[in-house]
């Protein structure tokens, strides 16, 4: 399922809620939205900072900028200090 269409489908959100509740339990269908929305609004940050990377002139730093982002790594972890 595609994050644009979670944003938008509500319905698709229950109906997943629905049939995870009837397989696993209600506690294991709360985690796995709270886990999706989690994992979503990740998604949406990442992808906002990767925009406003993007507008940097030097092509060194910015591809550095974007590696780090999507490596998930930290200034002080990709550095060392």
């Amino acid at each position: 399922m595609a994050l644009a269409e979670i944003g938008v489908n509500r319905a698709l959100v229950r109906d997943r809620h629905k049939k995870i509740t009837k397989e696993s339990g209600p506690h294991s269908a709360n985690h796995v939205m709270r886990a999706r929305r989690l994992t979503c609004n990740l998604a949406q940050k990442a992808a906002a900072l990767v925009d406003k990377v993007q507008t940097l002139e030097n092509q060194i730093r910015r591809d550095v900028h974007v590696f780090h982002l999507l490596a998930g790594m930290c200034r002080r972890a990709a550095t060392g200090a």
